[in-house]
């Protein structure tokens, strides 16, 4: 399954991807969201292969998934906050969506230009100095969490 443009939310906690094969319970051109419950996918960019999804039940059972992640990883209120106000957008969407978390990425098949994409992107959000100039813009606060969530086996 290709990610699409997954820049429609305030804080970056979710993204959007279309379904190319049928994995069980989807269908081929299905549009999911998908929540960033682990580090890799704070980095996918359009066009990242990612062959393996673990739907959730309904959006209540991705974001308790979610929550417990980032608090794991010493989530503030604040972030609770944002995070809670990016799911709400998926909750007003018509029809709401597929909601599921990304469980593996294959770069082997993931065009050249999206790989670039991802380690440009991976390698912003983890220089602090950075983070600190544009933190007001991009949610630095919320980037920094994500960096802290475990990685993709």
């Amino acid at each position: 399954m290709p990610v699409d443009n997954g820049r429609q939310n305030k804080h970056g906690w979710w993204g959007t991807l279309t379904v190319d094969r049928t994995p069980p319970s989807l269908e081929p051109g299905q549009k999911c969201v998908f929540i960033k419950i682990n580090r890799d996918s704070h980095f996918v960019s359009q066009g990242t292969v990612v062959p393996k999804l673990s739907p959730f039940r309904d959006l209540a059972a991705a974001e308790k998934a979610l929550l417990a992640a980032v608090i794991k990883v010493g989530a503030t209120p604040g972030q609770l906050r944002s995070i809670k106000a990016d799911l709400r957008l998926i909750a007003a969407m018509k029809p709401v969506p597929t909601i599921v978390e990304i469980k593996e990425i294959d770069y082997s098949m993931t065009p050249p230009l999206a790989v670039e994409i991802n380690i440009l992107t991976e390698s912003l959000f983890r220089n602090k100095a950075w983070l600190r100039v544009f933190g007001k813009i991009v949610g630095a606060d919320d980037i920094l969490l994500g960096l802290q969530l475990p990685l993709l086996p």
